[in-house]
């Protein structure tokens, strides 16, 4: 099953109420695998007939949830694609000095109101341009090249903090880092030949030195001293402890450093506390093919590692991914002009949040907005009312239910994956609970301080989170398709001849317990014959031979099975063809292992059920049902076979010769009926010679019931059960069957049951 290794881990870490930030980074590695499917869109299909949700949710967002959720996604790299004609968003009237106009525009910065801040080089000045306005408004400079404190000379770049409404200015020409806060300017670093400028989230500032070729960076407030060096800082060149002009950097939430060199044309990544570079991007001189740079300057890296340049002499924007040879263009593969599908020295990178692209457009002296082609589809997730704040809502134990704020019903849940990084996740709005994010929802997440925070609903899609089954909606094909034997009872590879108990493994292979052919064959899946696995060396009691083998336990972790050797009265493994007897001297008809490795075994003739330890067979085992001699009393059984053990130790028995099947308790000294003990017969409330037993999640047991001819689910404590396959009596269609004995479910909960008197294994498909 896709989720199990994952859902194995995640368990071990909330038992020891551990947040294992390891860990959870592999498993969030492990996720963004399986989710693969989601993002293909060779795979993704538009659902149109989900139920919709409107009567039970009401979200103040922007989005289209209540016809399924419609989302745009962004997180999977070959997803991302722009549009090849540009929007100009600010100037484009030719260079000068307007309001409307530009002068070499370099740094770009663009706020949550999609506002672009500018810093407009050879006008020496920063330029707010509002959202959709024609034209900008001067917040710095602007007064004329100089040095004064209301001036600037030729700013190449800018932080803007929006919290304090404050900008940090990369002066160049005055070599001065300078902040100016509501008109009142404060020069923050002197005396250095600064270029680009960067924060990271702890309020340290970043500042290339693009004559001393190196960054240094400094702690908030504390401006008077040298700063540390974090890139470069030995001398001018190309080795990987060096830099040479270097110019725009990014600093991700690593503290990592991104710097753009813009004489040894590549891209350079400096770990915190890193003595030396690694060349992510370009390195191999300039030029214009995939592997190579020429006079990088702009740089972004995503939340997925992509780096994004603006590679300014070839006049394009490249993404690169860290460890490839070579990059790809994302705009600007027609060459150097001024038409809306070219570029003319790209400078400064930035991006909104709805991941549209904007390029500062040096030369052209205007600012590009380049449209992220939206890949709408729908997403299903699993909404309902009056549901536990993390709630059990999927097969996959990593997802819960979050309680959506603003919903009609306060306790309203939608399931999603819980193990996300809280550092990751924007809070509401606090107005109104809304999310100015397209592809999230607003939900309560108490392990994020409590707060309202906008969860991605990529992460509540059932493809992820898939659904727990119940009672009302697991319905299956009635016609079957034959997944093994089919020809007739015989010997050959192609055939079975009574098959008894089966296994499914993870990959759909079938272990059949092929009774009265004396071996246990696996049968791969979609194959069209069998191999023989144990036995199969005609009748006998040696030790490669078996005596109408029963049941079988395949154990994948070590590659051996466990056999009933009904006939030779023993329980025997079979490891690479070496064989060892387990337990000796027993009427085993089935056999069951619980989660602690226990091993337990019917006996037909002693009317009970025992229980060994694994490794530990050399006693009498521990009766855990039944050993009171034959009888219909609820502390006795008569002739059991199949059985079953659940999470909790709770051993379910077929009670063959009483019509029944019974719960046995751990430690209990009775059991009681959870299925028929009304006597054989057809009616709902009977069973006749039951066989296999399963019981899911929800505690729903499963029997096959033998003489029926038929496959009966019952809830604990009704007094009647329900026909899932073949209500069509005995025979061999594809919709009916003749003595189901075993079964078993694969993870997708297609049920295979052994058709013993029809010598085939058959396959009904579950119906989503």
């Amino acid at each position: 099953m896709k989720f199990k290794d994952l859902k194995k881990q995640i368990k071990q870490i909330q038992k020891e109420n551990e947040f294992n930030e390891i860990n959870l980074n592999y498993l969030t590695n492990q996720l963004i695998e399986i989710t693969e499917e989601l993002y293909n869109p060779s795979k993704i299909s538009i659902q149109q007939n989900s139920q919709p949700f409107t009567n039970d949710i009401s979200v103040i967002n922007e989005i289209p949830i209540f016809n399924d959720i419609s989302i745009i996604l962004s997180k999977k790299p070959k997803f991302n694609k722009w549009k090849q004609n540009a929007i100009t968003m600010a100037a484009g009237n030719g260079q000068g000095q307007k309001l409307s106009q530009f002068n070499c525009p370099d740094g770009i910065f663009i706020d949550k109101n999609k506002n672009i801040f500018i810093t407009d080089s050879w006008n020496d000045r920063v330029v707010e341009w509002k959202h959709n306005a024609k034209e900008g408004q001067i917040t710095v400079g602007g007064n004329g090249q100089g040095n004064r404190m209301d001036q600037l000379n030729k700013p190449t770049d800018m932080i803007v903090d929006q919290q304090n409404h404050s900008i940090i200015i990369a002066d160049q020409e005055n070599r001065r880092v300078i902040q100016w806060f509501n008109r009142n300017q404060q020069i923050l670093i002197d005396n250095i030949d600064c270029y680009g400028l960067a924060m990271d989230k702890n309020g340290f500032v970043y500042v290339s030195d693009y004559k001393k070729d190196e960054v240094r960076r400094w702690k908030m407030g504390e401006y008077n001293n040298e700063g540390i060096v974090v890139a470069g800082g030995n001398g001018q060149g190309n080795q990987l402890n060096q830099l040479n002009s270097p110019t725009f950097i990014f600093v991700d939430e690593d503290q990592s450093i991104y710097v753009s060199e813009h004489i040894n044309h590549r891209v350079m990544k400096w770990g915190k506390d890193a003595k030396e570079g690694t060349t992510v991007a370009g390195g191999n001189s300039q030029g214009k093919n995939l592997n190579q740079l020429f006079s990088p300057q702009g740089v972004i890296v995503d939340d997925l590692g992509q780096i994004y340049v603006a590679d300014a002499m070839n006049d394009r924007i490249m993404r690169w991914f860290e460890g490839d040879t070579e990059g790809e263009i994302v705009v600007g593969e027609n060459g150097q002009g001024k038409e809306s599908n070219q570029l003319n020295g790209p400078r400064g990178l930035s991006f909104d949040d709805e991941n549209n692209l904007y390029v500062a457009d040096y030369w052209n002296h205007r600012i590009e907005k380049f449209e992220f082609i939206t890949f709408i589809v729908q997403v299903k997730p699993q909404i309902c009312g009056k549901t536990p704040q993390y709630g059990e809502c999927s097969t996959n134990s990593a997802c819960g239910y979050f309680h959506v704020i603003g919903a009609n019903n306060n306790n309203t849940g939608i399931c999603g994956f819980r193990w996300l990084a809280c550092s990751h996740l924007v809070l509401c709005n606090p107005s109104d609970y809304s999310c100015s994010q397209s592809n999230t929802v607003c939900v309560q997440h108490p392990q994020c301080n409590d707060l309202p925070v906008c969860f991605p609903v990529t992460m509540t899609d059932q493809s992820i989170c898939p659904p727990l089954k119940n009672e009302n909606n697991l319905k299956w094909k009635q016609n079957a398709i034959t997944v093994a034997g089919g020809n007739g009872q015989g010997q050959q590879l192609n055939q079975l001849n009574f098959p008894w108990g089966i296994f499914i493994d993870e990959k759909k292979n079938i272990f059949i317990a092929d009774s009265t052919n004396h071996r246990i064959v696996e049968w791969k899946y979609n194959a069209k014959e069998g191999q023989v696995i144990a036995g199969g060396n005609g009748l006998g009691n040696q030790m490669d031979q078996l005596n109408h083998p029963s049941d079988v336990i395949v154990d994948e972790q070590n590659h051996s099975i466990i056999i009933a050797d009904v006939g030779n009265r023993r329980v025997i493994r079979w490891m690479n063809q070496t064989q060892h007897i387990l337990i000796d001297n027993i009427d085993c008809h089935n056999l069951a292992i619980d989660k602690y490795g226990f091993l337990y075994v019917s006996d037909h003739k002693k009317d009970e059920v025992r229980r060994w330890k694994m490794g530990e067979y050399n006693n009498e085992g521990i009766v855990v049902a039944g050993g009171n001699g034959q009888g219909n009393q609820l502390n006795q059984l008569s002739t059991p076979g199949f059985i079953f053990v659940d999470e909790e130790q709770s051993v379910y028995v077929s009670d063959r010769d009483n019509h029944r099947v019974m719960k046995w308790i751990k430690d209990a000294r009775t059991g009681r009926i959870v299925a028929g003990g009304n006597g054989n017969g057809k009616n709902l409330n009977q069973l006749f010679s039951p066989q296999g037993v399963i019981v899911d999640d929800f505690g729903q047991i499963h029997v096959a019931d033998f003489n029926n001819d038929r496959v009966m689910r019952w809830c604990e404590g009704k007094e009647e059960g329900e026909i899932i396959v073949d209500g069509n009596g005995e025979g061999e269609q594809s919709n009916q069957l003749n003595g189901p004995s075993g079964f078993s479910f694969d993870d997708e909960g297609n049920l295979f049951v052994a058709d013993n008197r029809n010598h085939r294994i058959q396959k009904f498909e579950v119906i989503l």
